[in-house]
This record gives structure tokens, sequence and C-alpha cells, in this order.
């Protein structure tokens, strides 16, 4: 007997479906750090030495850093955490290349302002802002999570408007401190906030720079607890 075409259709939603299931059940939950991983560094931010395995890079064109010590350094170590505010994306790069193949990077941050816009950089050049991939959480006035090739404002960043119905409206919620991991995995980089999948990037054309960095426009924030991990093959 022939099939009727509402088959196929009903066929076709079915596999669909559980093709997504399957991808949210892969990303969804972030595993446990593998028993064999190698951590490659570690930093608590307990001692002002610290900033000597960074370097600051320039701020955008036309601005200036405003840092709080007002000396041209807008990264400082205060109370046990790198702490930074008016930037203006003069990113502090770790000089540590990061591992090839998979790995994991794990922080923990805090906004200081009901204005959100927490930052970092990924797989960029050790000095340039936009080398690498943005990813940005509470920005634009604490609306949207995003994740961007070299643009922050390019039209191929991906975003994450979820925020916008938690019961504050927000992304970022002020002095509440998050646990970020992003992890590359087989080419993909996914992001993690407390253990929940934000978002991920599948680049045709990966960028191949080593270096990860904390940013900052204006906003106050602060970071504690960086560690970089390399996964074992397969995982």
């Amino acid at each position: 007997m022939q099939a009727k075409p509402w088959y196929f259709i009903l066929l076709a939603i079915t596999l669909v479906v559980i093709g997504l299931v399957v991808y949210q059940e892969g990303t969804q939950s972030l595993s446990p750090l593998p028993s064999d991983a190698k951590l490659v560094f570690a930093e608590d931010f307990n001692q002002t030495r610290a900033l000597e395995q960074f370097r600051q890079g320039q701020p955008d064109l036309g601005h200036e850093v405003e840092g709080a010590e007002g000396n041209g350094k807008a990264w400082v170590i205060k109370e046990g955490r790198l702490t930074v505010a008016k930037a203006h994306n003069a990113a502090l790069w770790l000089q540590t290349k990061l591992p090839q193949g998979d790995l994991r990077i794990s922080f923990t941050v805090q906004a200081h302002s009901d204005e959100g816009d927490v930052k970092c950089e990924v797989f960029g050049d050790g000095m340039n802002h936009q080398s690498g991939y943005i990813l940005i959480n509470g920005g634009w006035k604490n609306t949207v999570r995003a994740i961007a090739r070299q643009d922050e404002h390019g039209e191929d960043r991906h975003n994450d408007h979820s925020c916008r119905l938690s019961p504050h409206k927000k992304c970022v919620t002020k002095d509440q401190e998050e646990t970020w991991v992003i992890e590359k995995r087989k080419g993909v980089i996914y992001w993690y906030i407390n253990k929940r999948f934000i978002l991920a990037e599948r680049d045709s054309h990966p960028l191949e720079g080593r270096y990860f960095a904390f940013n900052n426009w204006s906003a106050p924030s602060s970071f504690d607890r960086l560690r970089i991990y390399q996964l074992p093959t397969g995982e």
C-alpha cells in the first residue's frame, strides 16, 4: 500500500524534533571535567604581580583608558579580584598561549552595575580587540548575550535574547557572581554560564589565534579563578 503524503511530512517533523532533542541533550548541561584533562594555566589574582602574566591592549580609536588608577592602566587587582572599568576595549591579554585542540576555559565574573556588559575574547592575536571571538553577557544595556566573530556589531553575531524574559528582564544581576565556561570541542565553541548552555559558535573558517583576554568597555566588573585546561581528544 502506498504511503500517503502526510505520512512523509509527519516522519520529517519527527526526525527534526529528535535531532533537536539530541542536540540539546549534548549541549544544555555542562559535562564534568574529564579526569585526564590537563591544567595548563591557573590564576586566582591574589597578588598584584599576577598582572605580569598579561598585557593590556590599546583602547578603541578615539578613546582613552579611564581606569581607576588614572595612569592609563584599566586593570587592577583589588581584594583578590581582577577589576576593571572604563577600559574602552583595552583588553587584558594572557600571554600564555592557549593549548591546541580541545580545551576548556573557566572563570568567575561579577558585574558591578546594573548595566551588566561583561565580556571576554578567545582565539585572538594576543594584542588587538576583535582579533578573535568576543563573548558578551548583558551587552547593550543588559539586554542580550552574544558571541561575535571579530566584529561586536557584525550582522553575523549570534544573539540570545532570552534574558529579556527573566523576572528582571536583565541578563546580569549586579554583584552576583557567575561562573563562565568556554569550551572548544571538535572545532565548535560552546559557552556556559553556571553550567547552563548559552550559545555555540560553529565557524566554517575558524580563527587561528592562540590567546585569551578579559575585556571591558565602561561598566565596572571583576574576574577571578581563571583556569585553562587541555581536554583529551574525543571529549
